[in-house]
């Protein structure tokens, strides 16, 4: 019942739907009522956390997304460990970059020893997200290349799309304009937070490419 109502959470929240903050807390109250296992309590608390971050209660969902962490790390549930440390990262990039690295480069450690690339390449971005805010732009670029290369996610559209836009911040236009040529399935996801990285990554290129 509880793994069932996580994932209609889920599906709520990633859809920007108003009933995600009900189902979340929901989720978390039936978990606890029930005794749930500690990896879907875990869970559940990541969920939440992620919805808590979209609505910008970043201290919430950093508490939250710890908390799932450290349960799941005790319960040796690797992966979601490694999922609730990704989202803390994002959680934190904007007051707390550092941290947000620290626990980025954690769940890109976590998800790669568990072989699990579709969260792995968010791990990459938010650690890049992190090194761009404390100036480390050359790390980031590495996270997104080399690092990615090596764990055999270059090919991502969601890694290409963020070398897009970092190229793009830079200056790179043409560069930018070729990483973007190649992303093809990602602007036919209807997700709005995806539209948004692309047209951001485009929005860049312009004026870059106007400056030149």
């Amino acid at each position: 019942r509880v793994t069932a109502l996580d994932q209609l959470a889920a599906l709520e929240v990633f859809a920007g739907s108003p009933e995600a903050e009900q189902l979340t807390a929901q989720a978390i109250s039936l978990s606890q009522s029930l005794g749930a296992a500690p990896s879907v309590l875990a869970g559940v608390f990541v969920t939440r956390g992620i919805w808590l971050s979209h609505w910008a209660r970043r201290s919430e969902a950093a508490a939250l997304l710890r908390e799932a962490a450290r349960i799941a790390g005790r319960a040796g549930d690797t992966i979601t460990e490694g999922i609730a440390l990704l989202n803390l990262a994002d959680a934190l990039a904007p007051s707390d970059p550092l941290a947000a690295a620290d626990a980025a480069r954690s769940s890109v450690e976590l998800l790669r020893r568990n072989g699990y690339r579709s969260y792995l390449t968010y791990a990459l971005m938010n650690f890049a997200v992190a090194c761009l805010a404390t100036g480390e732009w050359d790390e980031a670029l590495a996270a997104l290349t080399l690092t990615a290369e090596a764990d055999g996610v270059e090919d991502s559209e969601e890694i290409i799309c963020f070398r897009a836009w970092l190229v793009a911040l830079r200056g790179e236009a043409d560069e930018a304009y070729s990483l973007l040529s190649r992303i093809v399935e990602l602007r036919e996801n209807e997700a709005p937070q995806e539209q948004a990285f692309i047209d951001s990554a485009q929005g860049f290129a312009e004026i870059g490419r106007a400056h030149v």
